[in-house]
C-alpha cells in the first residue's frame, strides 16, 4: 500500500472509530437519561428506543469496515489448522465471493424497492 493510501487509510480507521465510540456513549446517555427520567419522574424520553435502535444501526455500519480492513472477524480457528495455508487462503476467497454477491443481491433488492417508490 502506498503512503497516501495508508494516511487514508489511518484517517478513515480514526474516523470510523471515533463516530463508533461517539455513538457508544450517546446510546449509553440516552438509555441512563431515559431510566432516570421514566422511574424518578415518571415522563420517559419520547422516542429513546427507537433513537437507540437507529444509533445502534449506525454504531455497527461505523465498525463493519474497522473490523475488515484489519481482518478481525470472530473466526473458527480449528478449520484453519485443519485446512492449512494453502486451503485458508482459498476459503478466504470463497468467502469474500460469497460475501460480494450478497452485497450485489441486497444492492440489487434495494434499488429495485427504491424505484417502485419513487416511482
Amino acid at each position: 500500500m502506498t503512503a497516501p493510501a495508508q494516511r487514508g487509510k489511518r484517517r478513515a480507521d480514526a474516523l470510523l472509530g471515533l463516530a463508533a465510540s461517539a455513538i457508544l456513549l450517546a446510546m449509553m446517555v440516552l438509555t441512563v437519561i431515559d431510566v432516570v427520567a421514566r422511574y424518578v419522574f415518571s415522563r420517559p424520553v419520547r422516542g429513546a428506543f427507537e433513537i437507540t435502535e437507529l444509533m445502534l444501526v449506525i454504531l455497527i455500519f461505523a465498525g463493519l469496515p474497522l473490523v475488515s480492513f484489519s481482518d478481525e472477524h470472530a473466526v473458527m480457528d480449528f478449520i484453519d489448522r485443519i485446512l492449512g495455508p494453502r486451503g485458508q487462503r482459498g476459503l478466504q476467497r470463497t468467502v469474500q465471493a460469497v460475501n460480494a454477491a450478497f452485497m450485489f443481491l441486497l444492492a440489487w433488492l434495494t434499488w429495485l424497492k427504491a424505484d417502485r417508490i419513487w416511482a
